[in-house]
């Protein structure tokens, strides 16, 4: 179980199809009308109602970006790899995380999927954003309509996906296909790197192309997420056009 803070969130929790506990509102808080409609939606459901003092609330929450509002969760029952494999039909765009590091990337990340119409994104167990409180906030709820698929090792994964017949996109800065150039087959696979450092050089040796994204200001790249974004996106459009 973990906690959603936020009413962004919790009310993404609540119309998702994953078992809410309970919520837990601060005092003077339930008398805002948006978070009386949370209250009424949880009520409806039979969802228990906690009120605490701000003091309390805060302790639990640990943080201030709370909005006066956090629900317990149940985990969402997730797709095996092995599932996704098996039924490449039904997942003909998928992400592969290969060690994201910041909980905001990874939850922004995942909203983007959601809006695109990326259901799977496939992340290591090891050195890379799990997901959490913040992953969640960020998300703005977006964890609970995708199947995120936790795997031990990144590369070999990749080997996985390439057996099944996805082909494997990876992203530079500088080099390989420019965008606008992209012809993408499915189903496909794009491979987001590092913040800092990329792909890993074995990663890098596994994809079939990588795509950059032409710049014409002075700066030479774009925030991790927000590049994912526009590849996403571009994706999602050839893949509507088929």
């Amino acid at each position: 179980m973990h906690i959603v803070k936020g009413k962004r969130a919790v009310m993404e929790a609540l119309q998702a199809s994953v078992p809410v506990d309970r919520l837990v509102v601060a005092q003077g808080f339930d008398k805002k009308p948006d978070i009386q409609t949370l209250l009424k939606i949880a009520g409806s459901r039979r969802i228990s109602i906690e009120t605490l003092s701000m003091n309390a609330f805060e302790r639990v929450a640990s943080d201030s970006h709370h909005q006066g509002i956090m629900a317990y969760v149940h985990e969402k029952q997730q797709v095996t790899l092995d599932a996704l494999l098996e039924t490449p039909e039904e997942y003909p765009m998928v992400i592969v995380l290969d060690h994201l590091e910041d909980p905001y990337n990874f939850g922004a990340i995942l909203r983007t999927c959601d809006a695109f119409g990326l259901k799977a994104v496939l992340y290591p167990k090891d050195r890379n954003s799990q997901i959490s409180p913040g992953v969640i906030k960020a998300s703005s709820g977006a964890v609970y309509h995708l199947d995120l698929i936790k795997v031990v090792n990144v590369a070999q994964t990749i080997q996985k996906l390439k057996t099944a017949g996805y082909w494997i996109y990876g992203t530079d800065v500088q080099k390989g296909v420019a965008l606008h150039d992209f012809k993408p087959v499915f189903p496909l696979a794009l491979v987001v790197g590092n913040e800092s450092s990329g792909q890993s050089r074995l990663v890098s040796k596994l994809v079939d192309a990588n795509l950059h994204i032409p710049m014409h200001g002075q700066l030479a790249s774009l925030n991790v997420s927000v590049a994912t974004g526009i590849l996403a996106y571009t994706i999602s459009q050839a893949y509507a056009r088929l």
